[in-house]
């Protein structure tokens, strides 16, 4: 019966065939805690670069504080090279993400009409075709929100290691080389 009534163009659905929502369910929570763990995983990156950036620099710190420069200037200093490092990496990532998704759209809307003709067509006998443009459509809502929380990120795990090497004394940083 449900069969018929789908033919005539209504969208009822078998709920005993709900494993291919747990399956899609799945999918959808693997790519969440990808995305987190790439965030946290940018996180450390960014402190252990910066910690071995000034480590390396333990003798310019010592020469910028016996000139005058202040423990502030020096957080400054780093809190802004990690800024800048970042935002390269991010225009360049965003426009490489862009481009490739993009070039992309069709082989990818492929790949997804394949999947719900196997999985939802088969089980629910409706399902209404997908533009390329769902693929190649750009959410700028969603990229603002990722580039605050990146810079939200890159702030604070810059903060603690520029905080370090604004404590070094200009002699024990510049005989420590």
């Amino acid at each position: 019966m449900i069969s018929d009534l789908n033919k005539l163009g209504y969208a009822y659905q078998d709920l005993s065939a709900t494993s291919v929502f747990e399956e899609l369910k799945s999918t959808l929570n693997t790519v969440s805690v990808s995305s987190v763990a790439a965030f946290v995983g940018l996180s450390i990156i960014i402190i252990f670069t910066m910690g071995k950036f000034i480590a390396e620099s333990r003798r310019e710190i010592g020469i910028f504080r016996a000139v005058g420069a202040t423990k502030m200037d020096i957080q400054k200093l780093f809190v802004v090279q990690a800024l800048l490092y970042t935002f390269i990496g991010y225009v360049v990532g965003l426009v490489g993400g862009i481009v490739s998704n993009l070039a992309l759209a069709g082989v990818i809307k492929a790949g997804f009409d394949s999947f719900v003709a196997k999985t939802i067509g088969e089980s629910f006998g409706v399902v209404n075709p997908v533009s390329t443009g769902v693929f190649s459509t750009i959410n700028w809502e969603a990229v603002a929100i990722y580039s605050a929380v990146l810079l939200a990120i890159t702030v604070l795990t810059s903060i603690f290691p520029a905080a370090n090497a604004s404590r070094m004394s200009p002699v024990e940083a510049i005989r420590g080389e």
